[in-house]
């Protein structure tokens, strides 16, 4: 859990943009859905001050804000510590179970990453279910996220 923590603060810390000579990662937001009911495969969008990002590689067919798994982890060849063979089929599960609960497609479940000014003036990280557009919940990284049940799928589903 502290891993994927990680590395959703530092994705948004990158994407953010610089104000007053500060980084403001409470305007950015990632959006992790899927485009396939059956395989879950998730793909992940920036929104930076309510737009979605603009790839810098728009030829490759990604949708505005649309970015690689690598370019979320801020690696440019190849991610030797094989984070997207893990993250992939976890967090497909995670909209599976979401899809599930409220009775919907997978394909229509968005799960939001946002920054918020927390305790003692440090950033924390909220993920928000939404069905389609509409909000849901807010939902807890330990128990809605990373709930044994999704962890042993995935597991199971690696392996």
């Amino acid at each position: 859990m502290d891993k994927t923590m990680k590395t959703f603060s530092e994705a948004l810390d990158r994407f953010s943009p610089v104000e007053n000579g500060k980084k403001a990662p409470e305007k950015v937001q990632l959006l992790i859905a899927t485009k396939d009911n059956e395989t879950c495969e998730p793909y992940f969008r920036f929104r930076v001050d309510s737009k979605f990002y603009q790839n810098p590689k728009p030829e490759q067919g990604f949708e505005p804000g649309e970015v690689t798994f690598n370019q979320l982890l801020g690696i440019k060849l190849f991610d030797l510590m094989g984070r997207e063979a893990i993250a992939k089929p976890f967090l497909g599960a995670c909209i599976k179970k979401f899809a599930a609960e409220i009775g919907v497609e997978p394909k229509v479940i968005n799960l939001m990453v946002i920054t918020q000014l927390g305790p003692q003036n440090k950033y924390v990280l909220i993920p928000i279910l939404y069905n389609g557009f509409k909000q849901v919940r807010q939902l807890n990284w330990e128990g809605d996220i990373f709930d044994q049940e999704t962890l042993m799928k995935t597991e199971n589903d690696i392996n």
